[in-house]
C-alpha cells in the first residue's frame, strides 16, 4: 500500500470552479457499502440517464473522491427502486485509507472490493453490508469540521496580518457599509472614495504564482507524480498551502488534499 500523507485530511471539500462542489474522502467502510449500494440499483437504472458512467469512470477508474451530487443521485435511485438511502455522511477522523491520495492505488483498490462482493452468495453479501453499516455508524467524530477548520484558518491569518478581533470588526463593517452604500454617480471621485474603503489582501508571495505552474504542469505532465509533488508543497508555509490550494487554476483533487494537509500543520 502506498505510504499515506500524515496529519489530518479534509474529508469534506471543495471544488471545481470556484470551489461550489462538495466532495468526501471516504473510509473503506464507507466505500464497500457504497460499491454493494450501486451494484444493487445499477441493473435497474434508465439506461437514458448519464450519471452513471460518470461515477464509474471517477470512482474506479480515476480514483477520486466521491462528489455531494453522486451522493444525491444514488439516493434518489435508492427511493425510486424502494430502498434505503445511504447513511447520511459525517465529517469524522480520518484514518490510513482515507488518508491514502495515490489515486491509482484507490481505483484498484475499489475495483477489487467490488470484483470481491460480485463473487459472494446472497448470505454473504448481506453481511458483507451489515458488516460496512456498523463500521459506518462507529466512526469517531473529528478533531474539527471543515467549518471549523476554515474559521481556525481565518483566525491563523489574522494573527498574521495583526489584525485584533476589534480592527477585524471594524474592517468587516467598514467593506459591509461601502458593499451598502448606493452610489449616486458613477463619477471617477466616488470609485475612488469607494475603493479606499476596501480592505486590500496582503500582497502573496511572489512564488506562489510558479509554485501552482509547478503542480499544474506535475498534474497534468508526469505519469507518476507523487514525489514531486510532495517537494514542492514541502517547500510551503501553511498559510501559503492554503493560499494555493484556494486558487480556482488548482483543480486536482489530490494535490488538493495534499495542500490542505499542509496547511494544517502547526
Amino acid at each position: 500500500m502506498p505510504r499515506a500523507n500524515g496529519g489530518d485530511v479534509a474529508r469534506k471539500y471543495l471544488f471545481g470552479p470556484g470551489n461550489k462542489n462538495v466532495g468526501y474522502g471516504m473510509e473503506a467502510c464507507e466505500e464497500r457499502l457504497l460499491i454493494a449500494v450501486f451494484l444493487k440499483i445499477e441493473p435497474r437504472i434508465r439506461a437514458d440517464v448519464a450519471w452513471p458512467e460518470d461515477f464509474r469512470d471517477r470512482f474506479y477508474t480515476a480514483g477520486q473522491g466521491v462528489s455531494d451530487q453522486h451522493i444525491r443521485l444514488i439516493n434518489g435511485e435508492l427511493r425510486r427502486q424502494h430502498f434505503d438511502e445511504l447513511p447520511p455522511v459525517r465529517e469524522t477522523q480520518m484514518f490510513h485509507y482515507g488518508k491514502e491520495t495515490d489515486r491509482s492505488w484507490k481505483a484498484q483498490k475499489r475495483c477489487e472490493l467490488r470484483d470481491e462482493y460480485i463473487k459472494l452468495d446472497t448470505a454473504d453479501q448481506v453481511k458483507w453490508v451489515e458488516t460496512a453499516l456498523k463500521e459506518v455508524v462507529a466512526q469517531p467524530p473529528p478533531h474539527y469540521t471543515h467549518d471549523e477548520y476554515l474559521a481556525r484558518q481565518e483566525e491563523f491569518k489574522d494573527a498574521r496580518n495583526g489584525l485584533s478581533p476589534n480592527e477585524k470588526q471594524r474592517r468587516e463593517d467598514a467593506v459591509a457599509n461601502a458593499a451598502n452604500a448606493a452610489p449616486k454617480d458613477t463619477g471617477m471621485e466616488e470609485v475612488a472614495t469607494e475603493t479606499q474603503l476596501v480592505v486590500l489582501p496582503n500582497p502573496q508571495p511572489t512564488d506562489i504564482s510558479r509554485t501552482i505552474r509547478q503542480l499544474k504542469l506535475a498534474a497534468t505532465k508526469l505519469a507518476n507524480k507523487t514525489e514531486t509533488v510532495s517537494r514542492i508543497i514541502d517547500r510551503l508555509t501553511p498559510d501559503d498551502a492554503l493560499t494555493v490550494a484556494e486558487a480556482d487554476e488548482m483543480t486536482d483533487e489530490a494535490i488538493i488534499d495534499l495542500l490542505l494537509n499542509r496547511s494544517m500543520e502547526a
